[in-house]
């Protein structure tokens, strides 16, 4: 009985790991990227940025993850310039790293302005094969 109470407080619980692990205030590495989809170590993995990770829904069930950097968009432009400088313009957007996946996600200004970059579009929690490049 106890085993099952244990499992059900573990179930329950889940969904709020998920939910704290969307949205919450954090550093990230980068990665810089190419219109293709290639993408390259800034420095070697050794680069890292303060900010908060957030979501942005497009419709009700589609959205994609963005970075706001704490640092604001004068170190966007810092870290685009090292990924053009570093790869000889091949790779030319810097890119926050989602841990452990390969999903795409730009750095943001705010909720309304996301930075160029490559995305990952979710829908209903299930990731469509779609990066889109965003060239704002």
């Amino acid at each position: 009985m106890l085993f099952k109470k244990i499992i059900f407080a573990f179930l329950c619980n889940l969904p709020m790991i998920f939910i704290a692990n969307d949205l919450y205030a954090d550093e990230t590495y980068i990665i810089c990227s190419n219109p293709k989809g290639d993408w390259n170590w800034l420095e070697y993995g050794n680069i890292k940025v303060n900010g908060t990770w957030k979501i942005k829904y497009q419709s009700p069930s589609l959205n994609f993850k963005y970075f706001i950097l704490d640092s604001g968009v004068d170190t966007y432009a810092v870290l685009k310039k090292k990924c053009i400088d570093e790869f000889n313009g091949e790779f030319i957007y810097p890119q926050p790293v989602l841990s452990f996946s390969n999903k795409w996600a730009p750095f943001a200004k705010d909720e309304h302005i996301i930075l160029p970059g490559l995305i990952s579009y979710f829908e209903d929690n299930f990731r469509l094969r779609v990066n889109f490049k965003n060239n704002q």
